[in-house]
């Protein structure tokens, strides 16, 4: 059957051929679009035979339409040297490309692979250009007070093709039947992208989206929007420091960099990544999966780098002049964990979440350590004579002034303790485990064994129970009352009467079954 169509159109084959190769001539840019799209080409270039074969020759020779053939004719001319810049009828150049999406022929399809390069650019170039340079000075106020603003739908549909795809995808883009449209009902800071863009990025993601375009799309959202999210960082005063930077530099500029450290935490999660995520949810409205990748790939970046400050803290120097500082970071990271977390999906999700959790553990190990330090450097002060007066001690009155300002960190220190407390139990457990299991392989084995002299084999079992039974009661005096039962805990098997008892029958020469 398709070998009898094809004489009766010779003329328009030939044609198209001579269309190919003129185009081919033209450049090598032409010439290696061209094999891309013929090396992409998979289910447009089926068609079946009269057996119910599937044959990979495109039927190119059927007219377009007189839709497709209208929008392949002014991508053509925009797309010719010397043509006016495209731009000057951007909404008719949108809509062509989106009246492509799915249109037959080699023609249709190179048309729109010469579209996709141009809008993909300006997908580009209007996410650097919307968003306004920022400035320390303005930052923190511009993003935390929030104006509101609104956007207007944008009119995509004004080139008169009637291509039901992209017209309804330009009514559903004003989202209600006209008029301004809120950005997504909530304040945004237009310091973070200008809304006079975002109608347009929108209609350019749908249209590059259902061309199969999603990983070129969420490549350029990613980079750029992920160097902006690094800008504001530098501009909240967060510059990239190495653990072993963080080791070298002077208390002084360290104090200063962990107040901002939790300032900048605030700002990003509750602000920053917040409208980041609003402004990819309106961009990508029709494809949730680009949302997620996209938000991702511009997102995790940023809150890694900030992370990695507050890890690089939890290995530095422990003294107590940092102990409210490390107090404040743990604070903070605790209080925005939540939302950080319900930013992300999927595998994103775990990975943060399990970066800051570790780090929220090291920075409570790190206030503990310091209150010890604290303890040591205090008991150790020199100076024991009182001071002249009766007054106050410089000691004392340092030490209530440390403890009034924990008092402020009530709520963070109990999490801590709290925590600390069920790791301690923890391993306590494990220390009476260990202690019972070793003691009671020893004693099998070593009551089997026999010393012959008798005075030789009391003092071996007398060195043995001075040196254990002690140190043994000791631990539980001091730990046995943290487990459940207290000292008659499943876990303590032995008192000190029955270690004392239990080594008088070693070097015996007992049998194992004795």
């Amino acid at each position: 059957m398709l070998a009898t169509r094809r004489p009766d159109r010779q003329d328009e084959v030939m044609a198209v051929a001579q269309h190919i190769v003129s185009s081919i001539a033209t450049s090598k840019e032409a010439a290696d679009d061209l094999m891309r799209i013929l090396c992409n080409f998979d289910s447009r270039l089926s068609i079946t035979d009269a057996e119910g074969r599937c044959s990979q020759e495109p039927d190119d020779t059927a007219p377009l339409g007189k839709e497709w053939e209208a929008a392949v004719e002014l991508i053509e001319r925009r797309e010719a040297p010397g043509a006016v810049d495209w731009r000057e009828d951007a909404d008719d150049y949108l809509a062509a490309a989106a009246c492509l999406v799915g249109a037959p022929g080699l023609r249709a399809a190179a048309a729109l692979q010469a579209a996709m390069a141009r809008i993909e650019e300006e997908f580009r170039h209007l996410l650097i250009r919307g968003a306004p340079p920022l400035a320390a000075h303005d930052l923190p106020d511009t993003l935390l007070l929030r104006p509101s603003f609104t956007v207007s739908p944008s009119d995509s549909s004004s080139m008169d093709l009637d291509c039901s795809p992209f017209s309804s995808h330009a009514g559903d883009s004003a989202g209600t039947g006209g008029g301004e449209i809120s950005f997504f009902d909530y304040e945004m800071s237009p310091c973070l992208i200008s809304p006079d863009t975002l109608g347009t990025l929108r209609d350019i993601a749908d249209i590059m989206l259902r061309a199969g375009y999603a990983p070129e799309l969420c490549q350029v959202y990613g980079d750029v929007r992920r160097d902006r999210l690094m800008e504001c960082l530098a501009v909240l005063g967060i510059d990239k420091m190495s653990s072993e930077e963080v080791q070298l530099v002077e208390w002084g500029v360290l104090n200063g960099r962990m107040k901002k450290w939790i300032q900048a935490l605030k700002v990003l999660v509750r602000v920053r990544l917040a409208e980041e995520r609003r402004i990819c949810s309106h961009i990508f409205a029709t494809d949730v999966n680009a949302e997620e990748e996209c938000f991702t790939e511009a997102a995790k970046g940023c809150v890694l780098h900030l992370l990695n400050f507050g890890d690089a803290i939890t290995i530095a120097k422990r003294t107590p002049e940092k102990l409210f500082h490390v107090l404040g970071m743990h604070e903070a990271l605790a209080e925005v964990l939540p939302e950080l977390e319900g930013l992300f999906s999927g595998e994103a999700r775990d990975l943060i979440k399990g970066v800051a959790e570790g780090i929220l553990g090291r920075l409570g190990n790190a206030v503990r350590g310091i209150i010890a330090e604290f303890s040591t450097s205090i008991q150790g002060e020199p100076s024991q004579r009182p001071p002249m007066g009766g007054d106050i001690h410089p000691i004392t009155r340092y030490v209530m002034n440390y403890v009034r300002q924990l008092l402020d960190y009530n709520a963070s220190l109990n999490n801590i303790l709290e925590y600390s407390s069920s790791a301690l139990k923890a391993a306590l457990k494990d220390r009476f485990k260990n202690f019972n299991l070793a003691f009671q392989e020893v004693h099998r084995t070593q009551k089997s064994w026999r010393v012959a002299d008798p005075q030789l084999r009391e003092e071996l079992k007398i060195s043995i129970s001075e040196n254990l039974v002690p140190k043994y009661r000791s631990f539980v005096g001091r730990f046995g009352d943290q487990l459940e039962g207290g000292k008659y805990s499943k876990y303590i098997k032995y008192n000190t009467e029955d270690l004392e008892c239990m080594i008088l029958d070693l070097f015996e020469g007992t049998t194992p079954n004795a």
